[in-house]
Order: C-alpha cells, then structure tokens, then sequence
C-alpha cells in the first residue's frame, strides 16, 4: 500500500525561476498497479507549463510493471508542455525502469542523505 501526498507552492527549488510553481508528489510502499500510480502522482499528470513537478519515490520498496503507464504518460505530458520533471528513484524503482531502458527518458534523481 502506498501513501501520497501533494503539495503545491510557489516556493522555489534548485535552478528554478521565480515564476516557476512547484509541484512534488511523494509515494512510499508498493506500487503494484495503475491506480496506485495514479494515485500517487496526484495532480501532477495535469500540471500546467512552467511548473517543475518532482516525483519522490525514494521510499518505493516495489514497483511493478502495471504500474509504469501512468509514469510514462507524465513523461510524455511533462515533454508535450514545458513542465520541469524530475523523479527521485529507489534502488528498486532505478532498476526497474534501468531494465526496462526508460531511465534514458525519465529524469532520474537517487535520493540524498
């Protein structure tokens, strides 16, 4: 089971313009399906252009096939209209994605600390 949470500001992050909104979306658990995904990036698959949207899955101890397609549409709408991606990846989630050649496409982040 994943939690989520979204949070939309106007505060600033790292090599983003003033004007810039920011959108994060946290999911922790197992993502085993669409809804799950869907679930856990929220609003950000309708961000609108300019906004810089980080998908924190960090804490993502499982992340299955089913549940990639909402992920690659948030791709494609970040790519179709000028939204900022960046999504922070698990080991298990990097490696997912790396087996399945869409960490060449997806902005990629290893969590910190």
């Amino acid at each position: 089971m994943s939690t989520v949470t979204d949070s939309f500001d106007d505060s600033l992050t790292s090599g983003s313009s003033a004007s810039e909104p920011v959108l994060t979306v946290r999911a922790v658990g197992e993502l085993g399906d669409i809804p799950a995904m869907t679930r856990a990036l929220g609003t950000a698959t309708s961000a609108p252009p300019g906004t810089a949207v980080t998908v924190d899955l960090s804490a993502v101890t499982y992340l299955s096939f089913e549940a990639l397609p909402p992920l690659v549409d948030l791709v494609r709408h970040a790519a179709d209209n000028a939204v900022y991606l960046c999504v922070i990846a698990s080991g298990p989630v990097r490696r997912k994605l790396a087996l399945l050649g869409l960490d060449v496409v997806i902005p990629l982040r290893s969590p910190t600390g």
